[in-house]
């Protein structure tokens, strides 16, 4: 018997299949948040706490008048009593958030001088005669609390120039002391007068770079014909790490009230210098 036996055809060989590749999304990073304001300037937004003294060269001599209550006002009037000394003060910084400040300012000048009595003079009571050799000492003092607010740019950003408004309370006071010893006794008298207003003003800085920037500022406030201040400074400031190097020029001006036996006038101006120490 022969059968013929037929082998089955070999199943193809399957070649080993990869698994599918998974292609993950190429990520790119995100860029860096750009800062609102250069750092490469001065920038009030982030004016530090500061103790500053300052001084200037108050080339004045103020007056004495007789006021709208004064018996004769020619008698109780005492010119140019003498020239001013130097003038120190000092002032405190304190930051309050974007780009404004609170500040507390004082300052303290002092004079002597001597003068002949023109006619019999009634000075704060005392009574000199005429051709009497009168000599005085006097200080003027003001203290001034001034609220900076940064009104443009708001916020300040890179911007080079600021427009601040101020606002402020303002205390000054004017004592003096006369005497002379032309009579048989000395005669003396003393002298007071205080003045307390709101003042007002604008400030302007200009950023020219981060280590020099010019500030100009100026207040003030009055009654027509009665009481009457103002502040105004304009300097240059050079910066050295935590030291400010500040020069320029300041001018001060108070008038007690008129409405009294006699009331006090005095116009401060001269070069001004200071040093500032900022907390960073």
């Amino acid at each position: 018997m022969a059968l013929a036996q037929e082998t089955a055809p070999p199943k193809p060989t399957t070649p080993p299949q990869e698994p599918p590749t998974t292609t993950q999304p190429t990520q790119t990073p995100a860029p860096a948040p750009t800062p609102a304001s250069s750092k490469s300037g001065y920038d009030p937004s982030e004016t530090p706490f500061s103790i500053e003294a300052f001084g200037f060269k108050a080339n004045d001599n103020p007056d004495l008048f007789g006021g709208k209550k004064s018996f004769d006002q020619s008698a109780q009037t005492f010119h140019d009593l003498g020239k001013t000394r130097f003038a120190v003060g000092g002032r405190l910084s304190f930051p309050v958030r974007s780009g404004n400040t609170l500040e507390v300012t004082g300052f303290q000048v002092r004079g002597r001088g001597s003068g002949i009595a023109p006619q019999a003079l009634t000075l704060f009571g005392s009574t000199f005669a005429k051709g009497d050799l009168i000599s005085d000492s006097y200080a003027i003092r003001s203290l001034k609390v001034t609220f900076n607010y940064l009104s443009f740019p708001a916020p300040p950003g890179d911007r080079k120039i600021r427009l601040k408004t101020l606002y402020e309370l303002q205390y000054s006071t004017f004592k003096a002391r006369y005497s002379s010893k032309s009579e048989a006794s000395e005669i003396s008298a003393i002298g007071n007068k205080s003045l307390f207003l709101p003042t007002f003003g604008l400030g302007l800085s200009y950023l020219a770079s981060k280590n020099f920037h010019i500030e100009m500022r100026g207040s003030g406030f009055g009654f027509p014909h009665k009481s009457a201040t103002w502040d105004a400074e304009a300097t240059a400031v050079i910066r050295a790490g935590r030291i400010d190097v500040i020069v320029g020029g300041k001018g001060f001006y108070l008038k007690t009230s008129t409405n009294s036996e006699q009331y006090y006038r005095a116009m401060l101006l001269g070069p001004f210098a200071a040093l500032r120490y900022s907390f960073r």
